[in-house]
């Protein structure tokens, strides 16, 4: 092969070349098929070939580790019998919307009765019952909502709207009807209204926590008010009083 000493022509592949010869020139030899035989270029397309497939199972073993890692976290929110919010995946999204400044109203419902009714149902009447609770929901709140499960009959729901007095009461008691809980006890059917207590929720003036917790407090001082034992109390202790 005779060639041109000028470093910018490959001879890497070169079997034959054809150029027209300068005033300098040398005379090179290599194999007519290349430097590489063809077992060596075999070898380095398997290695090649294997590198890119251990690349592709790295990145692939890191998305599901990623994936998983995404579900645990969104799991470690989530209420497992209805798919809501526990309480501390709630809390985390309220912040998030006080953050963005929008306004909303907290709702508090509470199924007094249903830890008793509960232990009297059946295991597949009682998953059916508490899943129907998010498809409820759905049908019921046009706007943009939260909801939540805090405990065993008490649910909590963030809704995305400024209302006054008179809107957030009939928005209570419409919810409390749509949850209403129908069950079946000894062929008897038994229906389980909910209670309500709410309060506003302004963007900057609390957090979700303190809210949470204020209106946790708020009924459970109201029930407690309003109890036939504390109020024959009442009664008795003014009759003593002479009133």
């Amino acid at each position: 092969v005779i060639a041109v000493s000028q470093p910018e022509v490959d001879f890497s592949n070169a079997a034959k070349i054809v150029f027209y010869l300068p005033s300098q020139w040398t005379l090179s030899i290599q194999p007519a098929e290349g430097w590489l035989s063809m077992q060596q270029r075999t070898s380095i397309f398997v290695i090649c070939t294997f590198n890119i497939a251990f690349l592709f199972a790295l990145v692939y073993s890191l998305y599901q580790m990623l994936a998983c890692g995404r579900k645990l976290r969104e799991s470690s929110t989530r209420d497992v019998q209805t798919g809501l919010y526990n309480r501390s995946g709630f809390t985390s999204a309220v912040n998030r919307w006080l953050a963005d400044g929008r306004k909303m109203v907290l709702f508090y419902y509470v199924f007094e009765e249903y830890s008793r009714m509960a232990l009297l149902l059946e295991p597949g009447q009682e998953r059916d019952l508490l899943k129907s609770i998010p498809s409820r929901l759905q049908e019921y709140i046009q706007s943009p909502f939260i909801a939540g499960r805090l405990g065993a009959g008490s649910y909590m729901v963030a809704v995305w709207e400024d209302m006054d007095t008179h809107q957030r009461e009939a928005f209570a008691k419409g919810l409390s009807l749509e949850l209403l809980l129908k069950m079946y006890l000894d062929e008897k059917k038994v229906f389980l209204t909910a209670r309500c207590q709410y309060v506003s929720c302004l963007p900057g003036t609390v957090r979700a926590e303190e809210a949470v917790t204020g209106l946790l407090r708020d009924y459970y001082v109201r029930v407690l008010q309003e109890s036939p034992a504390r109020m024959l109390t009442a009664k008795c202790r003014r009759l003593i009083e002479g009133q």
